[in-house]
């Protein structure tokens, strides 16, 4: 990882490729950088890849489909107080 990171969310993506999202590196902030490895260069390589728009550790990616992207749903999760809300995250 870019990062030392606890209770993050990870997944699986279609590509072979796999998204690790959120958590916190100390156990004290709560991160909002995702890292994008490329499982099939056999050497783990981290991808370019944006952050999500709200830091949150404790939290669930799922794989979504809108028009025809493959997109990942971040869901509920905690900064300091439980999140409300969900964010689209853009893999393309």
């Amino acid at each position: 990882m870019a990062i030392a990171r606890a209770n993050h969310a990870v997944i699986s993506l279609i590509n072979t490729n796999i998204l690790l999202c959120g958590g916190t590196s100390t156990g004290a902030d709560t991160l909002k950088t995702c890292d994008l490895y490329d499982h099939s260069s056999g050497s783990g390589a981290i991808l370019p890849t944006d952050s999500m728009s709200e830091a949150r550790k404790d939290f669930a990616l799922a794989p979504i489909t809108i028009s025809s992207f493959g997109e990942v749903l971040a869901i509920g999760g905690t900064a300091g107080t439980p999140l409300y809300f969900a964010e689209v995250y853009d893999l393309n």
